[in-house]
């Protein structure tokens, strides 16, 4: 077992050594990262901070915070849930195990929107956020788009609260009302003028939930479960969207790695058709597109 810093080497920079070599004698995929965030959590600085004072040494209320939280790391809870905060398209969102952990392939939804909106960048521009979960979507979109309007969708309350804590705090509350419902069905039956909608539906099989990792599995699981294919609700998206959005809007949807000749196989409802994919860093296809036929 390794051990722990003596007493006199308890300095910032020795337990940040420490920490990031002890997560990755117990398999923590990013322990470095894992580290700095704890650390600087902990003391209440950002991560340059840490470098900066790293012979800074610590008093036992600190060093104790510290162990407390990697006791709670290593027992499988996400970073985001310790911190409370996870950055998204260079924006730092508060976040709770109400909400799914923002990830970077979802940023792929907002990089496909800016390419197939560029030319509106600065006109009106009418979104849904299906399962805002913490409004992560919704806020990049309102970022991006200064004349963006929009809807977020989520059937939990709690992640509504947390979404309309995001957007608040960044100044976007007034131009994203939220909506509790299960996604489309959430809309109003006159809810049928949108350019673009988006989403990070559950896509995950039911039978493969218990074989994620640990800080994976301990997330929101409503935010996971898509059902015995993993695209229960992919599949009703897709079959409904034509009915909310305009001619030439946009449906794009985050799906899981390999499920990408399943989704090119979903039938749209009428009038939509489908567009392809954005594929990830990794070359992954990451986000399904359709496009809503335009009116001749």
């Amino acid at each position: 077992m390794m051990a722990h810093p003596t007493r006199e080497r308890w300095t910032i920079g020795r337990v940040l050594k420490w920490t990031q070599e002890h997560f990755a004698g117990r398999g923590v995929r990013t322990p470095r990262l894992d580290a700095e965030l704890i650390v600087a959590h902990a003391l209440d600085m950002d991560r340059v901070g840490l470098y900066v004072q790293s012979d800074q040494p610590l008093v036992p209320d600190e060093r104790e915070r510290i162990k407390a939280l990697i006791r709670r790391r290593l027992d499988g809870e996400p970073v985001a849930y310790i911190t409370g905060v996870k950055e998204f398209w260079g924006m730092a969102l508060r976040i709770t195990p109400d909400v799914l952990v923002p990830r970077p392939e979802t940023e792929e939804i907002v990089e496909e929107a800016c390419k197939l909106y560029q030319s509106r960048a600065t006109e009106r521009l009418r979104f849904v956020d299906l399962g805002t979960g913490s409004g992560c979507l919704a806020t990049a979109l309102c970022a991006e788009f200064p004349m963006a309007e929009g809807v977020a969708v989520d059937i939990s309350e709690a992640a509504l609260d947390v979404a309309r804590g995001n957007l608040d705090t960044l100044g976007f509350a007034n131009r994203v009302e939220m909506r509790k419902g299960d996604m489309l069905d959430a809309l109003h039956a006159d809810d049928k003028e949108f350019d673009l909608i988006v989403g990070n539906p559950p896509y995950v099989t039911t039978g493969e939930i218990e074989m994620l990792a640990p800080e994976v599995k301990s997330e929101t699981r409503v935010a996971l479960d898509g059902g015995t294919d993993g695209l229960d609700l992919v599949c009703k998206i897709v079959e409904n969207a034509h009915r909310r959005l305009l001619p030439g809007g946009w449906l794009l949807l985050e799906i899981g790695s390999g499920q990408d000749d399943d989704v090119s196989d979903i039938k749209p409802g009428v009038g939509l058709s489908f567009s392809g994919f954005r594929r990830d860093l990794a070359g992954i296809p990451r986000v399904a597109k359709w496009c809503a036929q335009r009116r001749l």
